[in-house]
């Protein structure tokens, strides 16, 4: 190993530099006892083989031989021994390979400052050729030192122009600026928001931001504005609404938000504070958020209200229906009133669902379920009506086991809607097609009603699922109908995580409808089967409370021809008395009774008399949220149905009711 030998460096203007790469530019290999020592300082050191085009005039790359220990974190750099600056850096700037090529070629050393863009990085290097094309680096980051001298020049002159004219425009703000430095402390602020609480500059200057009067009124407010400080200083924007204190100790609703300000190399140099006014937009959406709450009571009111007269029609259709008259002319007016009456049933309930899903109350009651099984039932449902109409239903099952995580009831109505829909707007003797598919590279079972109607025009196809809206309004009026049908079915479709579509090739050329649900990995749990339904219970005692005379006897002449005894009570005492009296298996209370006693206070008196501690109690009620059905059963009801009444779900409920008595009438006895 030679001696090191001294050497002048230079820098790129010939200027002899003072260096300690003497050692490095006499010796081949380093002494170990050359290596400790540079191992030991803080500069980064390395020694690079500098790589020449094929003519060997032009330097495109190098390669690290040696580094010390100080090289990775002056460089940022790991792992860097025998690889090339372009495999580490592929986009580092030119300058350095031409730089250190003539270091290599001339035998002059030199020293260099020079920014890096590919790594963010201020250099300052020197370079000394070693033998043959080898140079020698010692180096280091000089980056902070660069940016503070910048930020420092750019203050000055920052402070030297714009300070008197930047104070004036915020100070003219009607909103709250300021600024922090990193730390949270308060530089400066717009004297908007210090007038605004009565305060001096030199109250909040040079204080906490969270400790100024606008906020130390809760320790709560406070640590969420520390918070928030310490998170744009990381860099984050933080924004919220929160109350703050102003003059005379009342409280103001702003806009708040505080965002990192950043210098030319994108570092935090302070944090900025600015907030508007908000309290009367926080008004007016209360008034808004109230006048929608209005909106749905009126609604859910006028439901009600719908519901309680068609519940004594409805049981008046299907007493005519029992007595079997055989005038052709009663059975087809009973048929009409029949039609009418489910036609305004499902209205107020395609009502209701819609303004549940617009504000995000509709809850589904999801289990696995078989999509297939759903739509074979559904479709057989309808193929009376769509029959009736003069259509052809036709059902093409295809894939098998197609299984969806889903709410029952609900999928069963999307499929109804599409149905009905196809059905209002085929003429008599066309075709109504049903056909279900899986895709299986998205995993989703699909749905396609097609049908030979009177189609959509083009331009109306992206607006067919909008509520209230029709492909053509005055065909839809002339149909029946408010157009919520389909913007319910793509409401349910989308809570399923579904998506429903519809395409048409133009008028008087039909439509196709889509439903896509995802699919189940697993087999089904429970396949949908609508109950079948069962013969008349008879012979339970059955008191009916309904305020609406003539909803509580069409009601109990119905139950009378089941052959089941049966009294009545137009209100909520009087059925009290009479169940005492009677000690009734089953009581069917209306629950808007008149008077002090309700359908929830009756509940609640029946459920305390010790004499009848096996009543079963339906409720009747034109409310069918699930907050009302909720609040039945708190009251003590066991089961709550809607009006008007589905007689088919009242002679099942009844039917397992007296199943049950049986059964444990037999249990006793043995």
């Amino acid at each position: 190993m030679r001696a090191p030998r001294p050497s002048i460096s230079h820098d790129v203007e010939g200027r002899e530099l003072d260096s300690p790469l003497d050692a490095a530019s006499a010796a081949e290999e380093p002494s170990e006892r050359y290596r400790a020592l540079l191992d030991s300082i803080d500069d980064g050191f390395c020694i690079i083989d500098v790589l020449f085009d094929a003519a060997g005039e032009k330097a495109v790359d190098y390669r690290f031989v040696e580094l010390n220990a100080s090289f990775a974190r002056q460089s940022g750099l790991n792992d860097a021994v025998g690889k090339r600056a372009r495999e580490l850096v592929p986009d580092l700037d030119a300058f350095w390979f031409e730089t250190y090529g003539e270091v290599a070629k001339t035998g002059k050393a030199l020293r260099v400052e020079h920014y890096e863009p590919a790594m963010q990085r201020w250099f300052d290097v020197q370079a000394a050729p070693v033998k043959g094309r080898r140079v020698a680096l010692l180096f280091r980051d000089v980056t902070t030192h660069r940016e503070a001298e910048k930020a420092l020049r750019r203050s000055e002159e920052s402070a030297r122009q714009g300070e008197h004219f930047a104070l004036r425009v915020i100070n003219n703000l009607f909103s709250f600026v300021g600024v922090l430095d990193t730390q949270g402390t308060l530089l400066s602020a717009n004297e908007a928001p210090l007038a605004a609480a009565g305060l001096q500059a030199e109250d909040v200057r040079g204080r906490p931001f969270w400790d100024c009067y606008w906020w130390n009124y809760d320790e709560t407010v406070r640590q969420q504005l520390r918070l928030a400080c310490a998170r744009a200083a990381q860099g984050e924007t933080v924004r919220y609404d929160v109350l703050v204190r102003m003059a005379g100790d009342t409280r103001m609703t702003i806009d708040f938000q505080i965002a990192p300000l950043y210098d030319d190399h994108g570092c935090i140099t302070h944090l900025i504070p600015s907030a508007i006014d908000i309290s009367e937009r926080k008004k007016t959406e209360a008034a808004l958020r109230d006048a929608d709450r209005r909106k749905d009571e009126f609604i859910a009111i006028l439901a009600h209200e719908l519901r309680n007269p068609l519940a004594p029609v409805r049981n008046a259709v299907e007493i005519m229906r029992r007595i079997q008259a055989s005038d052709a002319r009663l059975t087809q007016a009973r048929e009409v009133i029949d039609r009418q009456v489910t036609h305004m049933a499902r209205l107020i309930d395609d009502l209701l669902d819609v303004s549940r899903i617009t504000q995000g109350r509709l809850a589904l009651r999801k289990e696995r379920c078989d999509l297939r099984a759903i739509v074979r039932q559904t479709s057989e449902d309808y193929r009376g009506s769509l029959e009736g109409a003069g259509l052809k239903l036709v059902v093409e099952e295809g894939a098998k086991g197609l299984v969806v995580e889903g709410d029952p009831v609900r999928l069963a109505q999307m499929i109804g809607n599409l149905l009905h829909n196809a059905g209002r707007f085929t003429e008599r003797g066309g075709r109504v097609e049903v056909r279900i598919d899986e895709d299986r590279d998205a995993r989703c079972a699909e749905v396609h009603i097609r049908d030979t109607g009177v189609g959509i025009e083009a331009a109306l196809l992206s607006r067919i699922f909008d509520p209230l809206s029709q492909a053509d309004q005055d065909l839809a009026r002339s149909k029946g109908g408010m157009g919520l049908g389909l913007s319910l079915t793509k409401g349910i479709a989308e809570l399923h995580g579904g998506t429903v579509r519809v395409a048409s090739e133009g008028l008087g050329r039909g439509s196709v409808f889509t439903l896509r649900i995802p699919l189940c990995d697993s087999a089904p749990l429970l396949e949908f089967v609508r109950p079948a339904k069962r013969m008349p219970a008879g012979g339970l005692r059955i008191l009916v409370i309904e305020d609406n005379e003539d909803a509580a006897e069409t009601l109990g002449e119905l139950l009378a021809l089941d052959g089941h005894e049966v009294e009545l009570a137009f209100e909520g005492p009087t059925g009290i008395e009479r169940a005492q009296r009677l000690r009734p298996q089953v009581v069917i209370s209306d629950l808007g009774l008149p008077g002090d006693v309700d359908g929830y206070a009756l509940a609640r008196a029946l459920r305390a008399d010790p004499s009848m501690p096996e009543a079963y109690l339906i409720a009747l009620s034109g409310y069918t949220d699930e907050r009302a059905r909720q609040r039945s059963r708190e009251a003590g009801f066991d089961v709550h149905l809607a009006k008007p009444l589905d007689i088919r779900r009242l002679e099942q409920i009844l039917s397992e009711r007296q199943e049950k008595l049986l059964k444990d009438e037999l249990d006793l006895k043995a």
